[in-house]
């Protein structure tokens, strides 16, 4: 439908440091996310979105987020 939208990113990264400070061994990282958006016709341009976001790995760690959105489109001026 024209009203619903989504996306996903994936992200893969092998890392083997700085030069200042390198790893002993190379070091993996898994970015990803989701979002999926709703823009009903009737809602004169409101739009609500819910992304989640994930993080796997050792260089950074393991960590999660969400992220809730309500915009206005105000149109072309």
């Amino acid at each position: 439908s024209a009203e619903w939208h989504w996306r996903v990113r994936l992200s893969l990264t092998s890392n083997w440091g700085t030069y200042d400070n390198p790893f002993v061994e190379m070091q993996h990282q898994t970015y990803a996310m989701g979002e999926v958006s709703y823009a009903p016709h009737w809602a004169n341009g409101w739009k609500a979105a819910l992304a989640l976001g994930l993080d796997h790995g050792h260089v950074l760690g393991n960590s999660a987020g969400a992220q809730v959105t309500i915009s206005k489109s105000l149109g072309v001026w």
